[in-house]
């Protein structure tokens, strides 16, 4: 938990530029649409703020004094969230799968333990098998599925560790992701059997 503060704060006031692209970087925010969302929750959370304030100054100063201190810390949660996901990309590497998302900790998924990677649409059921990579859950969309062969910890904001064989996250190139990690899959495989 104190590393998500830490980092909330990183991105929000001291990260401005984003590391330098290279071939195995895949974003997920271009056509997500999760920007908007975040936008939108800042702006209601504006607004609520000096509705909250205005209504509760002049009737209780601490509370509106601690309600004003709550969302400027839930902005600066969000920002910083927001940013990271703009900075911090997924990566395909020769022997592991790298998800960055946001404020979440990173993840390695070595190639050898991937069972499926499939484009993936609609709804899901949630569950104790499955890991979404989403602050906001439902909310935010997916359009990959990975599925493991066995367990593997995801360690998610807030401290909170899920074991799991079942991945769903967001990639903008999506067809490029899921060829360029089935032939680092096949690589792999051939490397092993030879």
């Amino acid at each position: 938990m104190i590393a998500f503060e830490i980092c909330s704060f990183y991105y929000c006031f001291i990260k401005w530029q984003g590391d330098k692209k290279t071939k195995n970087d895949f974003s997920g925010y271009h056509n997500s649409g999760v920007s908007g969302l975040y936008f939108g929750l800042m702006l209601v959370s504006v607004f609520e703020a000096f509705g909250f304030h205005a209504l509760l100054i002049s009737r209780n100063k601490p509370l509106a004094i601690l309600l004003l201190v709550l969302h400027v810390y839930l902005l600066i949660n969000l920002i910083g969230h927001l940013k990271a996901i703009f900075f911090r990309t997924h990566l395909v590497l020769s022997q592991k799968i790298v998800l960055r998302y946001g404020l979440f900790e990173t993840t390695e998924i070595p190639m050898h333990s991937i069972l499926s990677i499939n484009k993936f649409e609609g709804d899901y059921k949630k569950s104790p098998e499955l890991v979404k990579y989403a602050l906001l859950g439902k909310m935010e969309p997916h359009n990959i599925a990975l599925e493991l062969k066995n367990d593997q910890n995801f360690k998610l904001p807030f401290g909170i560790t899920k074991n799991s064989k079942k991945v769903l996250f967001y990639i903008d190139n999506v067809n490029e992701f899921i060829n360029e990690t089935r032939l680092k899959i096949e690589e792999n495989q051939t490397l092993k059997n030879v």
